[in-house]
């Protein structure tokens, strides 16, 4: 057997069961812009379209990055017409060399194969190393010689209750203040004084329950505070509490209450800059601020604005109280307030005949006495 160029076969850059098994095909186009085969294929149509095609079926045979040893089986497989193959079968067929195993392989392709059959290797060594780890802190935790702390990083070898010390022992030990190490056997009990060890390890086993450091098989514990206990974790933030503001004179207690209410479901501030905003729209809308608040809490919306009002909102207030004229003119009578209403539905009041009701949306904006 015998290559295209009639030198010898070479060998298999890896082994025949090589599959891709879903790995993706990516293709460098740095690579292939300076890529020669890419260039010459550029002379004949259609000839770098076959190119692409040739190395996405390359890649789902098996082994994979390879064709059979027959040009036929080839183009049928790359679906590539006769007349084109014939036209351009040398710039196909480039850089494919022949192996031992009778496949034909390319050394781009061949690459990007030996790079994924890397990267499985090296993602099967650190799945092997996790589960060897595994087990030996398993094996280590039933046998109680050895425990790996996660959460500090330290190796403990046959915790006794004689040689145990607390963690702001050990930190001393390990600084640069050179006092001499605590020895002995008495440590901090749970109510923060000091006991006997073999007296306070029950309680000692329930401190450190909730500083989230335990030796497991020792019958002792560690006292201190580790990265996951409470005390090392900030405190939640609290939102400061809204300052109290006083209700106006000129707001009944009824609709007061009644809107604070509203802003505290809404998780809305009560500020004296809400309130003068309420006071400006409760004047654009012709509404005394006590009007506008009973209006607001009505609609149970978090905001409110003058131009948002419809008649069904006014008729809310329509008949309770008298509502304010413009500024610096005098209080609007009913009949005048009758009449504005009737202005904004687009009604004349000429045309209107008294007593006669008006009924806007199912609602009574205007009463017939």
């Amino acid at each position: 057997m015998t290559s295209h160029n009639g030198t010898a076969p070479r060998a298999a850059p890896y082994p025949a069961t090589t599959r891709a098994k879903g790995w993706r095909f990516e293709l460098d186009y740095e690579q292939i812009e300076q890529s020669t085969t890419w260039d010459l294929a550029a002379e004949t149509p259609m000839a770098q379209h076959c190119l692409l095609m040739m190395w996405l079926v390359a890649w789902r045979q098996v082994p994979c990055g390879s064709f059979p040893d027959n040009e036929d089986e080839i183009r049928a497989k790359c679906r590539i017409p006769r007349e084109m193959w014939t036209a351009a079968r040398d710039v196909f067929m480039r850089g494919w060399w022949l192996a031992d195993d009778g496949r034909l392989y390319h050394h781009t392709i061949a690459g990007r194969v030996v790079e994924m059959l890397g990267r499985r290797r090296g993602d099967a060594d650190r799945q092997a190393a996790r589960r060897s780890r595994k087990a030996a802190e398993a094996a280590a935790v039933g046998t109680g010689h050895s425990e790996v702390t996660r959460d500090t990083g330290v190796t403990h070898h046959d915790v006794t209750p004689g040689t145990m010390r607390t963690h702001a022992e050990v930190r001393r030990e390990s600084s640069t203040d050179h006092r001499p190490p605590s020895t002995g056997t008495r440590t901090e009990s749970g109510d923060g004084g000091v006991g006997d060890v073999g007296e306070g390890v029950a309680r000692e086993r329930n401190v450190t329950r909730d500083a989230g450091v335990t030796h497991a098989k020792s019958g002792v514990t560690t006292l201190g505070e580790g990265p996951t206990s409470p005390a090392a974790r900030k405190p939640a933030r609290k939102r400061a509490a809204p300052t109290a503001l006083p209700k106006p004179e000129d707001v009944t207690t009824e609709a007061w209450d009644g809107w604070v209410e509203l802003r505290e479901q809404k998780r809305a501030p009560v500020t004296a800059l809400v309130l003068e905003g309420a006071r400006k729209e409760a004047a654009l809308a012709k509404l005394t601020l006590d009007e506008f608040l009973r209006v607001w809490v009505y609609r149970g919306s978090q905001g409110l604005h003058a131009d948002w009002l419809t008649p069904k909102d006014r008729a809310v207030v329509g008949g309770a109280h008298v509502h304010r004229g413009p500024a610096g003119q005098p209080r609007m009578s009913k009949e005048e307030r009758d009449a504005e209403a009737m202005r904004l539905l687009g009604i004349d009041p000429a045309l209107h005949v008294q007593g006669e009701a008006v009924v806007v949306d199912g609602v009574e904006v205007l009463d017939a006495k």
